[in-house]
């Protein structure tokens, strides 16, 4: 879903309890660039919503947190994609978690191991930037997993590093 083609009714149609049931808790993701797009988000969003914020590489984190803030300011609760193969270092994650923390009051995260086949550093998997320490404190953390597999994890077709990392999530 794109918030630049979301549109509300002017005169909001008839809710039903199933599918006011089914949209209870629903979550959107939005990048900085389409994001300074919104206007307000107010307009589109009920107050609380999560809201994704996707970390594309080459993405400034300046980007992403001011994004974040303004999140935060306008009532939504941001949740960060972290991708651990664009992640150069600890020392950078750490960095990206303080300035989230501190300057956007962000406290859950998206764990991800991101969508380039070479890592830019330490990190190739969420895993291990879970296993650093650095998001404890952390209210919630989601992770992303491939319970279909996939042939960047196990090039031979089979299964097997999919679900041992599906098993270590849990």
């Amino acid at each position: 879903m794109s918030l630049l083609n979301f549109r509300r009714k002017e005169t909001p149609a008839p809710q039903t309890d199933a599918l006011e049931a089914f949209l209870k808790g629903f979550s959107i993701e939005v990048m900085p660039r389409t994001a300074a797009n919104v206007e307000n988000f107010r307009d589109h969003l009920p107050k609380g919503t999560r809201v994704y914020i996707a970390h594309i590489e080459g993405t400034p984190i300046e980007d992403m947190v001011a994004t974040a803030k303004r999140l935060r300011d306008e009532g939504y609760e941001p949740m960060p994609h972290f991708p651990a193969r664009v992640i150069k270092s600890r020392a950078e994650l750490a960095d990206w978690l303080s300035r989230y923390k501190n300057e956007a009051g962000v406290r859950q995260a998206l764990l991800l191991g991101g969508g380039v086949s070479t890592p830019a550093g330490d990190f190739d998997s969420s895993m291990q930037m879970i296993g650093t320490g650095l998001f404890d404190g952390f209210d919630r953390l989601h992770v992303a997993g491939h319970p279909e597999g996939n042939k960047d994890i196990d090039p031979d077709g089979s299964d097997r590093m999919v679900l041992e990392a599906l098993r270590w999530k849990q």
